[in-house]
């Protein structure tokens, strides 16, 4: 199995904080604002989500456009959510788009790892 087979699929949980080893966040008392980042390739959630992390921002993950419609439908702390646009079997970006945007109003930015 190749480092990017391993990696693909370890397990991250639906809206998991990932944060540096040694590093809890108390999400409720953190006051910071919240980026949630949906991509199903694990070595680029980690790299996506240096950016916020490091301009003081609390990074949520999912790995598919359901787990992403259920934290952004019941957090209403999410201030952006940073989408890939292209998702996999479950949900790609444009559907998530059109179920989130239909509840609630929030800034999606769409990105891709593809060429």
């Amino acid at each position: 199995m190749t480092q990017h087979e391993r990696a693909h699929r370890t397990k991250v949980p639906c809206g998991a904080v990932l944060t540096a080893p040694g590093r809890e966040w108390n999400v409720e008392d953190s006051g910071k604002k919240k980026v949630l980042i949906v991509d199903d390739e694990l070595i680029i959630t980690m790299i996506v989500k240096m950016i916020p992390e490091r301009n003081s921002f609390l990074a949520l993950v999912a790995k598919t456009g359901t787990e992403a419609v259920h934290l952004a439908s019941t957090d209403m702390g999410i201030d952006l959510v940073l989408m890939d646009i292209k998702l996999g079997p479950d949900m790609d970006g444009a559907e998530f788009t059109r179920a989130i945007l239909s509840k609630r109003d929030l800034p999606i930015v769409f990105q891709s790892s593809h060429t």
